[in-house]
């Protein structure tokens, strides 16, 4: 078999760590075939102290389905042997999170626990070697933060490699770069930051938009979120199908949607009222948590009330944690001395997320009860679409009060029907098509 991310800490007690594998071949019974499923392996601590991302391994133990996923298969390695060796390139990854875990060993209980989820995705509590985390203080912070409504800040999603993409094209305008050479760092990058993080569906639908980014960039043209969207949901699907039925990748694909069409809107109607910035971080905030409550509603039958102010709470910080983090991570290989520096200013970028959970995901009425399900989703689709309803025609009302207004009470309103205006789109879109050269001669 083959290690296809880093070795986590086992939920079982009676294993030490986990990490995903492709099997390749399988022998039972003495009989030989060769084979290319997922699986995850379950090792003691022996074992785990040899494993590492990108080698392949020869695996003696059982094999049984997943209680809570048939189509799962979990692996138990009662012996495992080295077959290959990882690459160099995986051996360099896995030394720089090694050294990256030792940094923030150093901080205080919840550094350990939110830097290096905030950096790599990965909580303090799930790193195998992560022997001085309390497991109680840990556990209890990822559930408050899970209550509050901000366990997204410890996943890895674009925001990410939006900030890689913002560095760097802060460095290509400072070193006049060419557009092609700015393009390949970009996409340099990328590479590695995903080579850093561990794998999921998430991380795969943010470094296909930013291909898709990079690619905008080369045609010297705007990116457009919903089309690369909509292209990387496409062959996302189309080279695994089984991404459908994942909640990380629904979720993440749900909050990229609904931040492209609705954000924009709501954070010009926020900044009559307040600072840009608060109005930029309230607008990404409602907006990623309407499109995403009907899929959190599949995997928790709750609605969080304090989601929204908590997670404007720690939005101010969250960037510059990640930035400090992945700095810390680079300084652990390139320059230990400087790498706790950054690991300290993560933790303190870090404490307003502790906070907020302290504070919103310790309420009794944090949470309101829902339905179980498709039903409780598709009742979670109605409500929103009501709300979504209300909220235009009040915005509908309320400008042509205005225009009432500024008229006079003599003035002629004149607005054109739904209807109308339906139909009138529809016979200049029919023209726009006749239009078009759909052949052309050989003369």
């Amino acid at each position: 078999m083959r290690t296809t991310a880093p070795a986590l800490r086992a939920n079982d007690r009676e294993a030490a760590c986990a990490v995903d594998v492709t099997v390749e071949q399988a022998v039972l019974d003495g009989v030989q075939q060769s084979a290319h499923a997922s699986a995850t392996l379950q090792a003691s601590g022996r074992v785990c102290a040899m494993i590492e991302q990108g080698a392949r391994y020869t695996v003696r133990g059982a094999a049984r389905r997943a209680a809570w996923d048939t189509t799962r298969i979990i692996l138990t390695a009662h012996t495992a042997t080295l077959h290959g060796a990882a690459p160099p390139w995986w051996h360099g990854v896995e030394t720089l999170r090694a050294r990256f875990f030792a940094v923030t060993a150093g901080l205080d209980d919840q550094g350990r626990v939110l830097v290096p989820g905030v950096t790599l995705g990965l909580l303090g509590q799930d790193i195998p070697t992560g022997a001085s985390v309390d497991e109680t203080y840990a556990r209890q912070l990822e559930e408050r933060c899970k209550q509050a409504g901000i366990m997204h800040v410890m996943a890895v999603s674009g925001g990410h490699y939006a900030l890689i993409a913002r560095l760097c094209t802060i460095i290509g305008a400072l070193a006049r770069l060419p557009r092609g050479v700015l393009a390949m760092l970009r996409l340099a990058t990328a590479g590695i930051l995903t080579m850093l993080l561990v794998p999921g569906q998430s991380v795969t639908r943010a470094l296909a938009m930013s291909v898709f980014a990079v690619g905008y960039a080369l045609c010297k043209r705007p990116c457009q979120t919903m089309h690369a969207l909509c292209w990387t949901t496409m062959f996302a699907l189309l080279t695994d199908p089984t991404r459908a039925a994942n909640f990380g990748f629904a979720l993440s694909c749900s909050a990229v949607c609904g931040i492209a069409m609705m954000m924009p809107r709501i954070q010009a109607w926020c900044a009559r009222w307040m600072p840009r910035g608060a109005a930029q971080a309230l607008a990404m905030t409602v907006s990623a948590q309407v499109f995403t409550l009907p899929v959190q509603i599949l995997i928790s039958p709750q609605v969080p009330l304090w989601s929204i102010p908590a997670n404007l709470m720690v939005a101010p910080f969250t960037d510059l944690a990640t930035i400090t983090g992945l700095l810390a991570c680079l300084c652990a290989t390139v320059c230990p001395p400087v790498a706790p520096m950054f690991a300290t200013v993560a933790s303190w970028c870090t404490r307003p997320i502790a906070v907020a959970a302290g504070l919103f995901g310790t309420a009794d009425d944090g949470c309101i009860p829902w339905a179980q399900g498709a039903p409780g989703m598709l009742l979670m689709l109605g409500a929103l679409t009501v709300g979504t309803a209300l909220l235009i025609a009040l915005h509908h009302l309320h400008a042509i009060i205005l225009l009432v207004r500024r008229r006079g009470r003599r003035g002629r309103l004149h607005a054109m029907h739904p209807v109308d205006a339906a139909r009138r789109w529809w016979r200049q879109t029919a023209t726009m098509l006749m239009d078009i050269p759909w052949s052309h001669s050989k003369e």
